[in-house]
């Protein structure tokens, strides 16, 4: 019997809408809480440390779901599992709007926000797209990766502002909506394989990727014999353990920063909703870059665009009095720069090692970022309770970009000079 031509095209891209919506649910546990964290700071008027303890158990959740991660998805599958990761975030939105002064309530809310962060990010995401689409994944999982800067371009604002006109309690009861609304749709939409409603995955069961264009003439592809040896690869994995303890805490405490030195509140949110408009844009410049110039010297450069991020934030110290729209220059350079901190070492991996061993390296290097996040979780707030400023904090941070950048040059170099020796290129 032939199948619904318009339900087979049309029911894949909705699957993809609520992919989407799912990492945006999520999203709002991650980059976009950090104007939730700011609001919950002021409002509480708490600690470095105390407002660090949020970010701390919602990392340390995140990373213990990792390790279960393809336990819980291959017992549930993909709609119970997706639908329990988003009530959980649900629950955890939800004892946020009631938490008041709790501070208790506030940390099992981000157990539970941490569990939706773990599950119903781009891990999430790259198994629903396997199964749905066999044809154009590269562009849905890129629409996808994009759900982070629509999350910040969206919500930042209306986060700000209904903390200013009513209190947090307000700005987490819509967020909690939000999310139950997702969870509704997901559960409506998601199902474990496209032969559960009767179509096959986007492009067919049996697609060709040659379908896609007529390629022109190519260059035969080089096959390399000589790669890094495991202990470049454990060096440069603890050197991305401090990048992820640089990055992930950094673009967390951007509004706190800006607002313990006196910037306009809804300047700051404005800021980052700018910020993800960049970021949509950025990971595909990022790639288009390193086709054209190499991955190596992409990262370096994108890394010296969030190095300028880090310095701008120096008048938080006195040193230098910067413009009134300093926080829209502090989030560019983020939302531009963000891209080399996860793609950088993606794209490295991809050179460094056979096609054999890719996998398991690319699960080190992001365990690597994941737990370099969750320890350096707790060390910002600590840095400014002992010398009244975050700042301190962005000044280390320059330095774990400085590493990757840097230790991903000279390991490019020493692969690139193996293979000459070797005689694979000239």
């Amino acid at each position: 019997m032939e199948r619904t031509t318009r339900k087979e095209s049309f029911y894949p891209w909705l699957v993809v809408i609520a992919t989407i919506s799912m990492c945006i649910c999520a999203s709002l546990f991650g980059g976009s809480f950090a104007i939730s964290l700011s609001c919950v700071r002021n409002e509480l008027a708490l600690t470095g440390a105390q407002t660090s303890v949020f970010t701390t158990i919602r990392s340390f959740t995140a990373f213990a779901i990792v390790l279960v991660f393809d336990q819980w998805f291959g017992k549930l599958g993909i709609r119970k599992g997706v639908t329990l990761g988003l009530i959980s975030g649900v629950i955890g939105m939800a004892l946020f709007s009631i938490a008041g002064t709790n501070l208790m309530i506030y940390n099992i809310g981000a157990v539970f926000g941490g569990v939706c962060y773990g599950l119903c990010l781009m891990a999430a995401a790259s198994i629903i797209v396997k199964k749905w689409f066999n044809k154009s994944r590269g562009l849905v999982l890129g629409f996808c990766s994009a759900s982070t800067g629509i999350c910040n371009f969206i919500f930042s604002p209306i986060i700000q502002s209904v903390a200013l006109k009513a209190n947090c309690s307000a700005a987490f009861l819509i967020q909690t909506i939000v999310i139950a609304v997702i969870a509704v749709f997901c559960f409506i939409i998601l199902r474990e394989d496209p032969a559960d409603i009767g179509i096959e995955p986007y492009g067919g069961l049996n697609y060709d990727p040659s379908q896609d264009s007529k390629k022109k003439a190519a260059k035969p592809k080089v096959e390399y014999k000589t790669f890094l040896g495991a202990g470049s690869i454990w060096v440069y994995s603890a050197i991305i353990v401090v990048l992820g303890m640089a990055a992930v805490p950094s673009q967390t405490y951007i509004p706190t920063c800006l607002n313990t030195t006196g910037f306009d509140p809804m300047a700051i949110a404005w800021g980052a909703s700018v910020s993800g408009i960049v970021m949509v844009f950025s990971k595909t410049a990022f790639g288009i870059c390193a086709d054209k110039f190499g991955a190596k010297w992409t990262t370096l450069v994108f890394s010296m665009i969030i190095g300028v991020g880090c310095f701008l934030t120096l008048f938080s110290l006195g040193f230098v009095s910067l413009p009134a729209f300093t926080p829209y220059l502090v989030y560019v350079c983020f939302g531009i720069g963000g891209a080399a901190c996860t793609m950088g070492y993606t794209l490295f991996a991809l050179e460094w090692v056979s096609p054999a061993d890719h996998p398991k390296t690319m699960k080190k290097f992001q365990g690597a970022y994941q737990l370099g996040g969750l320890l350096a979780s707790p060390l910002p707030g600590l840095v400014f309770d002992f010398t009244g400023s975050y700042t301190n904090w962005y000044i280390v941070s320059f330095i774990g970009y400085v590493l990757m950048s840097f230790g991903g040059v000279y390991l490019c170099n020493k692969i690139t000079k193996m293979r000459k020796a070797a005689g694979e290129i000239q």
